[in-house]
């Protein structure tokens, strides 16, 4: 394996789990925003979601999705198929592909490639999802981009 191959392949593993990590903190946060399981928003409320959703798995936010909204179709094929490489990637990336290789390393690129276009995607819908909340949720912050739309902007960064 040349210098060359290996650090393309060391530069999209670490794009990669930079977007699956900014994927699974969209979700937690739409989660949060737009499907809170408190009747009345409120700060204190979106706090302790916050918190617990911190220490969750993805497969438990997915749960908690699944729980509180009625999801399209299409984005649940994509979150499933997400959710699949993603496990693939964090737990049997080393045994998936023969990284002594060049052709190995050629195909772990193209599995992150595809794994980081996936989860920018999904990102992107859970991002527009809590900013589309955002708007419902303005009057608590007199009309000001106060805690909400600073927690949003702060947090929802395209990877």
């Amino acid at each position: 394996m040349d210098t060359i191959v290996a650090g393309e392949q060391f530069f999209w593993v670490g794009a990669c789990l930079m977007s699956i990590q900014a994927a699974e903190r969209a979700l937690a946060h739409a989660i949060e925003v737009a499907l809170p399981t408190a009747g009345v928003i409120s700060f204190t409320s979106l706090e302790a979601d916050q918190e617990k959703h911190r220490r969750q798995t993805l497969g438990q936010l997915v749960g908690q999705l699944n729980l509180r909204a009625r999801i399209d179709p299409g984005i649940e094929e994509q979150l499933d198929s997400f959710i699949k490489r993603r496990n693939q990637f964090v737990h049997h990336f080393g045994a998936t592909f023969d990284l002594g290789t060049t052709q190995g390393c050629s195909d772990a690129v193209a599995f992150c490639q595809q794994l980081t276009s996936d989860a920018s995607n999904l990102a992107e819908v859970f991002y527009a999802v809590c900013f589309a909340s955002y708007e419902q949720l303005a009057p608590l912050t007199n009309g000001r981009r106060g805690w909400i739309g600073r927690h949003c902007q702060s947090t929802f960064q395209n990877p």
